[in-house]
């Protein structure tokens, strides 16, 4: 039972861990900031996009409803845009983060192993770990793809009725797979 109540612990110690180790920032920054980049650049065509939808509705929706209407459906609007935009957002941050962060992950492995072994005196050995990028991230396009896939079953048999407890576990085992795929590939 202790162990259960430690694992609530866990990312405080990883948070330690992480900042007693400049190595270990660098490795978990850069990735960091291409994807808030990315999310930036996102975020910006995106408003961009809306904008204009939303100026093409505008002018169709004042010439056939009343002004206040049009006004009130401008506003209703964007607030659906952007929220759209979050939701797709949040909906593909673990996907692009994974793309994104697979050939940083060897190397972050490597590194934090290594700082593991000297701070705790542990010897153990491990495989080795030199993986071309490559092929780290054709492993992560395949993961994605099994999530992807696997998340749309999941959709479609979550609104059929009684298989919702089906939709559930598959879920958890997809929520499972993304989390662990790539210490599990590293066996």
């Amino acid at each position: 039972m202790f162990y259960f109540w430690n694992g609530f612990n866990s990312p405080v110690r990883a948070a330690v861990f992480i900042a007693k180790s400049p190595r270990l920032i660098s490795l978990i920054s850069i990735p960091l900031l291409i994807n808030i980049g990315l999310y930036i650049l996102f975020f910006h065509y995106g408003n961009q996009a809306i904008s204009q939808l939303v100026s093409q509705a505008s002018m169709w929706l004042g010439a056939e409803l009343p002004a206040w209407l049009a006004s009130v459906s401008v506003w209703f609007l964007k607030f659906l845009g952007w929220a759209i935009l979050i939701v797709i957002s949040a909906l593909a941050f673990t996907l692009v983060s994974g793309i994104i962060c697979a050939p940083f992950n060897d190397i972050l492995c490597r590194t934090t192993l290594k700082i593991y072994q000297t701070q705790t005196g542990l010897n153990f050995s491990a495989q080795s770990l030199n993986h071309s990028a490559g092929s780290i991230i054709k492993l992560e396009l395949k993961r994605t793809l099994v999530l992807l896939i696997g998340g749309i079953f999941v959709l479609i048999i979550g609104v059929v009725p009684f298989l919702q407890v089906l939709a559930y576990i598959l879920g958890a085992w997809l929520l499972a797979f993304e989390y662990f795929g790539y210490p599990v590939s590293q066996k």
